[in-house]
This record gives structure tokens, C-alpha cells and sequence, in this order.
């Protein structure tokens, strides 16, 4: 069975948690680029952190980060503000490898509790979510 999460709809749900504004971005079957405007001096520029899936083990889903030259330094920042934010849901396991703990989710615990994930990628819109029902 598949499950999609409209990317807009992912969006709220951390809009919800965080009050920070975030905008995903489709790369590939298993990368999105997560984006959030900052301020830096005197102007606005985007930061950009690319995540790719490692993978998924029971409802822990493994996600290599990456942000390119430069910009490492303020994705640890980001990094930094998801856990104390997202806690409980998000850490940071070092070498740019963040876990998150989908049974920690709110709205995904009854969900979880009935089901196997199988594989979590992404298409344009969205992200899907591969899952059997428990035995």
C-alpha cells in the first residue's frame, strides 16, 4: 500500500510545530531539497539543504543531509534549531546524517502502530510512503 504527504501539507505540519517557514523541493525518487529564508546583514537568502533517504528502519527513517560549501556552518545551525524544535522527533546521529523518529509524530503513532514501512521516497508533489498492514 502507498500513502502520499502532499509537500504542501508537510510544509503546515512543520509551519504548525516550528512557526518557521519551510519550502520543500522535489529532486529525485529519494532526494528533496528542504529551503528557509534567512537574514543575513542586511538582506534575505535562501538556505538550502539537501536530504537524501539512507534508509528506513522500522519507523525510523535515516536522512543524509548535504548544503554545499559554505553554507555546512549554518546547516549545523538549522540542524541545531530542528532538534530543539522538532524533539523527540529529529536528531542529528553526525557525519550529516539526521533520524527521525516517525513514532514520535503525533498525528502518525495510531497510523504507525498497525503498519511495516517498506520504503519512503518522493515524487514532484509529494512524498510516499510504502507500507504493509502488521500481521
Amino acid at each position: 500500500m502507498n500513502l502520499l504527504i502532499n509537500f504542501h501539507e508537510l510544509e503546515a505540519m512543520i509551519l504548525e510545530k516550528t512557526k518557521q517557514s519551510v519550502t520543500l523541493r522535489y529532486v529525485d525518487d529519494k532526494t528533496i531539497v528542504l529551503g528557509k529564508e534567512i537574514k543575513v546583514l542586511f538582506s534575505k537568502k535562501m538556505m538550502e539543504v539537501r536530504l537524501e533517504v539512507e534508509k528506513i528502519e522500522g519507523t525510523d527513517l535515516f536522512l543524509a543531509y548535504h548544503a554545499g560549501l559554505g553554507l555546512e556552518l549554518m546547516a549545523k545551525g538549522m540542524m541545531v534549531f530542528l532538534k530543539d524544535e522538532l524533539g523527540g522527533i529529529v536528531e542529528d546521529k553526525g557525519g550529516q546524517t539526521l533520524l527521525v523518529h516517525l513514532d514520535n509524530v503525533e498525528k502518525l503513532k495510531k497510523p504507525l502502530a498497525s503498519v511495516d514501512i517498506s520504503c519512503v521516497s518522493f515524487n514532484p508533489q509529494a512524498v510516499n510512503v510504502e507500507f504493509s498492514l502488521k500481521k
